[in-house]
């Protein structure tokens, strides 16, 4: 790896994935609130981690400090509101390649990604994995 510890890198993801079976269990999202989602690619033998959040100025220091700790780079509030960041996620999740930083099938079909189905296509991933 980058340096990181493997075992202390597991330990911090079945943290981070425990915290968050509570907010799969819920129904909806409420974007006032602050919502994450650690978003994982393992294909091709290697890992690349990133966070979705709705509110990126509102994660606590514990919570940057474990997330930097396993390599997950913290979007700044200009590069979280891009919608290319959506894409982003979608991609790393789905592991299907960008072309020019867009999923191309959601920009052919003209289908309009919101936070809201860049969430819900993520929460049924997971569900199904």
């Amino acid at each position: 790896g980058r340096g990181i510890n493997t075992a202390k890198m597991r330990s911090t993801l079945l943290q981070i994935m425990l915290e968050e079976v509570a907010t799969f269990c819920q129904h909806s999202t409420q974007w006032s609130h602050v919502y994450q989602q650690l978003i994982y690619n393992s294909a091709r033998g290697g890992s690349t981690f990133k966070l979705m959040t709705s509110h990126p100025n509102r994660i606590s220091t514990k919570d940057k400090a474990k997330l930097t700790s396993i390599g997950v780079t913290l979007p700044t509030l200009v590069e979280h509101d891009r919608n290319q960041r959506l894409h982003e996620y979608l991609s790393t999740a789905f592991n299907i390649p960008l072309e020019n930083g867009e999923i191309e099938l959601i920009k052919s079909k003209k289908y309009v990604l919101t936070k809201d189905f860049a969430y819900k296509m993520l929460n049924i991933h997971e569900r199904k994995k």
